[in-house]
Parts: C-alpha cells; structure tokens; sequence
C-alpha cells in the first residue's frame, strides 16, 4: 500500500508540474478506488496532497507565474471555499461523485474547444522554441476584466475547490485564461499559486468537523507527488500551448468517464 501510495504520488505530480492542474482529479478517484478511502475524507486529504504538490511545482515554474494576479485572485476565494467545505459534508457520496463527474466533462468539453482554436493560430503563426517558453512580460499585458467578473470566478473557483477538495486548478485554468486573458502556459503556472492557497482555505473549512483522515498514507502520497511535481514543472516548456490545452481535456474527459462507470456499478 504504501510503495502503491508513493507511485501514483508521482506521477501525479508530473501531471500537476505540467499542466498547472489534474491533483485532485487523480488523487481522489486513486484514494477513493485503490487506497480505500470514503469520498468526503479522500476530498479533504487530497487537498493536503495537491498543495503540498503545488507548492513544490510552483517553485519549479515562479518565473511564469503573475504574482499578483495570482495571490489576489487566491485570498478572493476564501468566502467560496469555506462555504464549499461545509456543503461536501451534507450530501452523500454517489451525489457528490456524479456531480465532480459532470463538472469534468463540462470543463473538458471548453477546454478542447479552447485547443482547437489555439492550434489553428499555430499553424499560421509558427512559434520557436525559446519564444514558447519564455514567461509573459510587460509587453503583453493580459486584458482587463471587470472586478466583479474576477470576483464571481474567485469565489465560484472556490466553492468548487471547497466542495469537490481538487485543488481548483481544474477550474482555476479556463477561468485564468478565459476571465483574465492569460496564455496556457502563464495560466497553469499562475493556478500552482492559486491551488496552494485554495487547497489550505478548503482545508481551514474542514476544521472542527468529526472528518477521519489517513494522515501517514496521505503524507507517503504527497511525498511521492512532490517528487513529480520537480520534474514535471520542466515538461511544460518544452510543448505548445494546444498541446498541453489537448492533453488537459484528454485528462478530465478520462477521469470523468471513469467515475461515472465506477459509481454506477457500485449502486447496481
């Protein structure tokens, strides 16, 4: 169980170091179907594995990371992610995985429109290596979005991340680049910053519930994801932007199919 634990814990870093995103979609069904975990507890020691694992990716990618953006857009979602946690608490575990099924597959669905797109205006317009990597500077300035636009995705990314305990990345990603206007690469750097903070606010709404965690199993699991999470923070500038938005679908329309099918045989 343990050397089981620390295997998956890295390739699950490797998927956050990349993509900025996917912690907690792999680490709850892994908890939930390998490790044996109910869905409310693997909820909350996910997102004890996801901002460990953010935390570690985050120092990998600072250079691509907007700063500001990025620690503002975190502490707004705090109304969100307490109020989220609490809700986790009060529906029962086939309602609550139905529901992370769907939120996958909607979040999929604009996401490869997204790379669809994006790989069109690649093809007529070539990029070099060194000009994907490169972190966005002053001179391309994201554009401006209303406050009150900022605000709703901040405190909607947080009831999600409170509710499902994912992290937000999943969700912090399209919003990052849909609602603010960043490139894939700055958006999956940015979200590690994003995920740490939202990981330990949805942590914070936990607190003083009767929840039971697997301490040492979850501690061996972020252990092995913070290992990934080095390494997988260098793929990512070594791919296009279509690339990673194709491969970010791929992963929530699997992980969502998966649970759909594994939930329904469980009540039949």
């Amino acid at each position: 169980m343990v050397l089981l634990a620390a295997g998956i814990g890295i390739f699950i870093g490797l998927v956050v170091g990349a993509l900025g995103a996917g912690g907690g979609i792999l680490s709850i069904p892994v908890l939930i179907y390998l490790l044996s975990q109910s869905p409310h507890a693997a909820a909350a020691e996910s997102l004890i594995i996801v901002g460990l694992t953010s935390f570690v990716a985050l120092l990998t990618r600072r250079e691509q990371v907007r700063w500001r953006e990025g620690l503002s857009f975190g502490f707004l979602t705090l109304l969100g992610a307490v109020a989220g946690a609490r809700l986790n608490l009060l529906i029962s575990s086939q309602i609550l995985l139905y529901s992370f099924s769907l939120l996958l597959i909607v979040i999929a669905i604009v996401m490869l429109r997204r790379a669809q797109t994006m790989r069109r205006t690649e093809r007529t317009t070539p990029t070099t290596k060194n000009s994907k990597s490169a972190p966005a500077t002053a001179t391309h300035p994201a554009p401006r979005r209303p406050l009150y636009i900022v605000f709703l995705a901040a405190t909607g990314t947080g009831l999600l991340t409170g509710f499902f305990g994912i992290g937000g990345g999943v969700v912090v990603v399209p919003i990052l680049i849909f609602s603010l206007g960043f490139p894939m690469p700055t958006a999956t750097a940015t979200s590690l910053l994003v995920m740490v903070i939202t990981s330990a606010l949805g942590l914070a709404g936990r607190l003083g519930t009767n929840l039971s965690l697997d301490i040492p199993l979850t501690l061996i699991f972020a252990a092995g994801s913070m290992l990934g999470g080095i390494f997988g923070g260098r793929i990512t500038k070594s791919l296009r932007d279509s690339t990673l938005t194709y491969s970010f679908s791929a992963l929530l329309f699997t992980i969502s199919v998966f649970i759909f099918v594994s939930t329904t045989l469980q009540l039949s």
